[in-house]
């Protein structure tokens, strides 16, 4: 009896010794699940980071996207609006002559005055268009007080006169290609004024000159936008000229002229900022028949206008 007991509670003792063996702790089966649990938050977190990480990057616009929504540049770099203002050094020399004799002739010197200019293309604010895109508006102004009198009488005082010059059109430019590189070829069709005041007493007729002007655009990039080499020369077929000139010298037989500017002008700071320096240069030959009030027949004349202009302004 005594054997049979002892055998029970071995085999008792071995039992519970492999159920223990057998059985997985509890504290190992609740730490894996927790890290696993922690591992599975951190993922989500993470994922949940990077979504709003990413939210806010689309949010967010590059640079260039902003300043292009804020501030419309075509690709041909060429702006639906340019405004400057400047100097000018203008100069005005005349020559005169007559079947009988010369007339009395103004010549002058570098005066210097001021310069303002406007370019608006309307259609060149967005993309599209079409060929309105090569529509627009040239508006160009200048004045100068200039200094003149009698050369002949230097005790004369000295006179303070003013020239002014207005060159205004509609244009067709075209710009081929749409990169900053691309060469841009038009047209313009507008009226030039050119007119300067003087004194009664000096002898001269106030000089004015208006006409129609056909004139050709060329815009040619040397550095992109950044360096334009521009050009326009045209044809002022039918002058007329002031009325003191017609007094003064005779019925008015022809009157005609040309008119150039060439020069070179930049872009920059965001394509905000514009400055130009330019060399114009407008000459116009008129002549009359009969007597005017001056006594000389059959005068005829050339009237030379030159300038060198230095300006800035806006570009948009």
């Amino acid at each position: 009896m005594l054997v049979l007991v002892c055998t029970g509670e071995a085999s008792a003792a071995r039992r519970k010794k492999a159920k223990r063996q057998t059985l997985p702790p509890a504290s190992i089966s609740v730490d894996s699940g927790f890290a696993e649990s922690l591992r599975k938050g951190d993922r989500s977190d993470q994922e949940e980071g990077m979504d709003e990480l990413d939210d806010d990057e689309d949010d967010v616009e590059p640079e260039d996207e902003q300043n292009r929504m804020k501030h419309y540049v075509p690709k041909d770099g060429r702006q639906g609006l340019v405004a400057t203002a400047g100097f000018i050094a203008l100069l005005r020399s005349t020559a005169m002559g007559a079947k009988d004799g010369t007339p009395p002739y103004y010549e002058g010197t570098l005066s210097p005055g001021a310069t303002f200019g406007l370019a608006l293309f309307p259609w060149r604010f967005k993309d599209g268009g079409g060929a309105a895109r090569d529509l627009g508006l040239n508006v160009r102004f200048s004045f100068a007080p200039m200094r003149a009198t009698v050369a002949d009488a230097p005790a004369q005082p000295i006179r303070t006169d003013v020239f002014y010059a207005l060159h205004a059109g509609i244009a067709l430019r075209h710009v081929f290609g749409e990169r900053e590189g691309a060469i841009a070829f038009g047209a313009e069709l507008g009226v030039a004024v050119d007119a300067m005041t003087l004194a009664p007493d000096l002898l001269l007729p106030a000089a004015a000159y208006v006409s129609p002007s056909a004139t050709f655009l060329l815009e040619i990039p040397l550095a992109k936008k950044h360096l334009v080499w521009a050009t326009r020369a045209g044809v002022l077929p039918v002058t007329a000229v002031s009325g003191a000139q017609v007094a003064a010298y005779g019925a008015r037989r022809y009157a005609l002229g040309i008119d150039m500017t060439t020069g070179l002008r930049s872009t920059f700071a965001k394509d905000i900022l514009y400055i130009e320096a330019l060399a114009l240069l407008t000459h116009y030959w008129h002549a009359y028949s009969g007597t005017g009030t001056q006594g000389f027949s059959d005068v005829s004349g050339r009237d030379l206008i030159f300038g060198v202009t230095a300006s800035a302004g806006i570009t948009y």
